[in-house]
């Protein structure tokens, strides 16, 4: 059975449900999940994705990336997408922030969680999703994203804005 996303209006209200494609289709806006993932203070696990991907492909990306799905709140979606993309379970995620980018005639809207592992050895990767992930510091991400930023996703260098703004409070966080 084929997961039905939320619908939402230029407010992000929500107004009904649909079939990824069809929204895609149609031009609806819709939410995302983006989920960064610390390993240290300084040092981000970012996958990427698959060269069969239809969009981005071969391309880093948050450390684990939804969408939001019928009944489902934003918190509940990176829940499910930590352990989705990358094997990890939690009750721990931080709330840094959230953003929207026009794709289209649509609008995206994301919210962005964080959270620190302890351990590396902790992570499974998505095989259908990812081709492989790398481990990168904040200031080598801002070096690359300010020559042009072309091996991230938009949605991640969106993110990124925030893990530099909200970097003290970031690390908070609780440790799994």
């Amino acid at each position: 059975m084929e997961e039905e996303l939320t619908i939402v209006n230029n407010k992000n209200t929500v107004i009904g449900w649909g079939r990824k494609e069809e929204i895609e289709y149609l031009d609806m806006s819709f939410r995302c999940v983006n989920i960064i993932v610390f390993l240290k203070e300084d040092t981000l696990i970012l996958p990427r994705f698959s060269m069969n991907k239809k969009k981005f492909p071969n391309r880093l990306t948050s450390s684990a990336v939804g969408h939001v799905n019928k009944y489902e709140s934003y918190e509940n979606a990176a829940k499910r997408c930590l352990w989705g993309c990358l094997g990890i379970k939690t009750e721990i995620l931080k709330d840094i922030g959230e953003f929207s980018i026009i794709y289209g005639k649509s609008i995206i809207f994301h919210k962005i969680y964080s959270i620190q592992l302890n351990h590396e050895d902790k992570i499974i990767l998505n095989p259908l999703e990812f081709q492989g992930y790398e481990k990168k510091s904040i200031s080598q991400i801002e070096k690359e994203i300010s020559k042009g930023g072309y091996e991230y996703t938009q949605s991640f260098i969106k993110s990124f804005e925030f893990i530099k703004r909200e970097k003290r409070k970031l690390f908070a966080i609780s440790v799994i």
